[in-house]
């Protein structure tokens, strides 16, 4: 175990040195031979018969915007785009006008979207309201038009099913093969700790809300998850449930466990957001991520780092990254976000919402 945990403390320093390096660079705007405000002075001292036939007649005036779209994510083309994931747009230079962009859907519908431009002004973030299985159209008027299409995945369609053939469902969600996205360079290290997946099931449903329900759970021998019975449930206060088949919904925390050869260790992660979207029939989840703040108090032992509560994020500290307070004002967690593939729908399996019994349950 001490040889495994070290060579991981080893990738770990070097991911936060690469994680810390960032690279700089500086764009030439090119000159596009416009036309000056001195030149816009010297045509109103013109004769009127000179400005009469520079105006009207030519209908040439200088370009308002004179740049051009550079990239774009999603490419042109791009299928299985997720309903909500915002788009950017990236421009060779920094448009002098900012309303350039439009989007619509296959009928020429015009679609809503807010538009967050970065410091130097050449990146966009666009956050459109799309649906589910639709072609879109991302129109950029500037130097010249210039148009990319995706196609969203079938998340974000309209349930087919009833909320009661939703209702205790259990999903699939891959807690160890998951993406950990924050915090850099430590995530993964922290999610080969981390080898249960975690069920998760609608129990309670109304017009306006919904009520998650999420457990440790096991895999057989074979990869058949059930609900670990020896671990209490996580139960999630209700959310809103009018972007349907979209939830969000947060709890206090969750706990999940590490099994070595001589012990078992129990991480908590406190102030967990969980969140998602239901196929249209109920036969999966996604784009589902998670984030909370992964208690390190008794890591230390797991990682052969010492029994010390402030040793890993001492560690840590020295390489850049502090810890951040956990909610009782003990700055010994780390902020922790982690993206699924796809949740399955795991046949048969309902959770048991009191497996350890009335006296222990939450």
């Amino acid at each position: 175990m001490r040889s495994y945990s070290l060579a991981l403390l080893s990738v770990l320093a070097l991911g936060l040195t690469l994680s810390s390096c960032k690279k700089e660079w500086t764009r030439t705007k090119v000159d596009t031979g416009g036309v000056s405000d001195d030149a816009d002075t010297d045509t109103d001292t013109d004769t009127d018969t000179d400005t009469d036939t520079d105006s009207g007649d030519s209908g040439i005036e200088p370009p308002s915007c004179t740049t051009t779209m550079n990239d774009s994510d999603p490419e042109d083309e791009a299928t299985g785009w997720y309903w909500r994931d915002a788009l950017t747009v990236d421009f060779e230079d920094a448009p002098e006008e900012k309303d350039i962009i439009s989007i619509a859907d296959a009928d020429g519908n015009p679609v809503a979207a807010t538009y967050e431009w970065e410091d130097h002004g050449e990146t966009v973030t666009i956050t459109p309201t799309l649906s589910g299985a639709t072609t879109y159209t991302v129109t950029v008027n500037c130097l010249e038009e210039q148009t990319f299409s995706f196609t969203t995945s079938h998340y974000g369609a309209p349930l087919e099913i009833s909320h009661e053939d939703l209702l205790n469902r259990t999903y699939e969600l891959n807690l160890p093969g998951a993406h950990f996205a924050e915090p850099p360079g430590v995530g993964a290290l922290l999610g080969t700790y981390l080898e249960n997946p975690l069920l998760a099931s609608p129990v309670d449903i109304t017009e306006t809300e919904i009520t998650m329900l999420a457990a440790q759970g096991l895999w057989d021998d074979e990869g058949v998850p059930s609900q670990d019975m020896g671990m209490d449930i996580f139960p999630f206060p209700p959310s809103d449930w009018v972007e349907a088949p979209y939830f969000s919904g947060d709890t206090e925390e969750i706990v999940v466990t590490y099994a070595s050869a001589s012990s078992v260790t129990y991480i908590t992660i406190h102030q967990v957001h969980l969140e998602g979207t239901f196929a249209a029939d109920g036969s999966s989840l996604g784009g589902a991520w998670a984030s909370g703040l992964a208690d390190t108090r008794n890591l230390g032992p797991l990682m052969d780092m010492g029994s010390a509560e402030d040793v890993v994020c001492n560690y840590l500290a020295s390489f850049g990254l502090p810890c951040i307070d956990c909610g009782d004002g003990e700055e010994l967690c780390l902020y922790m976000e982690a993206y699924f593939d796809d949740a399955p729908l795991i046949e048969g399996v309902v959770l048991d919402p009191d497996p350890l019994g009335s006296s222990a349950s939450k």
